[in-house]
């Protein structure tokens, strides 16, 4: 989405005001990894997703990716992250590998990951 702003200081209503307060992160090249890579999104959790399949995040790490989405997605990202720590019930798989088996956190992304956040199945 790109963001219209008006270059005459005459004509300023509070909604442009507000706009110029923005940090204008939808910028090409404002990303600080020069790429954006997508994630897909399990159906239980894609209303917090705006109602996407896929997202798209500015990351070279898992750990940067959750920032990403803390940022753009909060709440997605509160199903994702509970106090601080990955919620038990979600996994997250890079290249069909989950993550807690690669790097956790630190674990690298590169722009021709497969990354996907699933939800754990449980009962008895």
């Amino acid at each position: 989405m790109s963001r219209v702003r008006s270059s005459s200081p005459a004509f300023c209503d509070r909604s442009s005001a507000v706009e110029r307060l923005l940090p204008n992160e939808n910028v090409e090249g404002s990303n600080p990894f020069g790429r954006f890579m997508k994630v897909e999104i399990p159906t239980a959790l894609k209303p917090f997703a705006n109602d996407n399949d896929f997202i798209e995040v500015g990351a070279n790490t898992v750990s940067s990716m959750l920032r990403d989405i803390e940022l753009n997605f909060p709440d997605l990202h509160n199903r994702i992250v509970t106090d601080g720590k990955m919620n038990r019930f979600i996994n997250i798989y890079i290249n069909s590998e989950d993550m807690r088996f690669l790097n956790g956190m630190d674990t690298k992304l590169a722009d021709e990951d497969e990354v996907y956040i699933a939800l754990a199945i449980s009962g008895g």
